[in-house]
């Protein structure tokens, strides 16, 4: 699904925590805090290799499943104090293979469209998924994804190390750091 003149594109990544970051820590501890990070990051991974010959470094993550589920997104309305939450209705929960929720879910982008009277309407948009922290309605992940199931692998990474259940005001720095830094390993073992 294109994007005419008509449509905005809602840039969701990074809302809550890729955007933190640089927002409450310099640029060099920042850079210092992602090479540590990537370090811990490397030895986890490498727990998680299937074998040496391995293609894929996330190749042997816990397993967990998609589940249909309709899941709120917070957006940041411009004129308004308070923050707008949108229901997305193709949106899946993820759950670990005991049925536990891992607190993470995958949801497809959206696009607002504005209508003739001036409101705005929302669109799904699945030819992106991205992946969100359920309490806060904040997405965790810097891009959309091609499927549900890549976004998913990327739930899976992150739920390995960190409980996602948990109030989204538990979230540390170096809980975002480590966020940032697998999502950036994820998306560099990908492409």
């Amino acid at each position: 699904m294109s994007c005419d003149k008509n449509c905005q594109r809602i840039v969701t990544g990074g809302v809550a925590f890729g955007a933190g970051i640089s927002h409450t820590a310099s640029q060099s501890s920042y850079v210092a805090g992602k090479e540590a990070a990537l370090q811990g990051l490397n030895r986890l991974v490498s727990k998680a290799l299937a074998g040496p010959t391995s293609d894929m470094p996330f190749a042997n993550l816990p397993k967990t499943r998609l589940a249909p589920s309709r899941v709120r997104l917070m957006l940041d309305a411009p004129d308004v104090n308070q923050p707008t939450g949108v229901i997305l209705q193709s949106g899946y929960v993820v759950l670990r293979a005991t049925g536990r929720e891992t607190g993470l879910a995958v949801i497809p982008g959206l696009k607002r469209r504005q209508s003739t009277d001036g409101s705005d309407l929302f669109q799904e948009d699945t030819s992106e998924w991205w992946v969100l922290h359920i309490d806060s309605g904040r997405t965790v992940s810097s891009r959309g994804y091609k499927t549900p199931e890549q976004a998913q692998m990327l739930a899976s990474a992150l739920a390995r190390w960190r409980d996602w259940t948990l109030d989204a005001n538990e979230l540390t720095a170096g809980d975002l750091k480590t966020a940032r830094a697998v999502i950036d390993l994820f998306d560099a073992a990908i492409e």
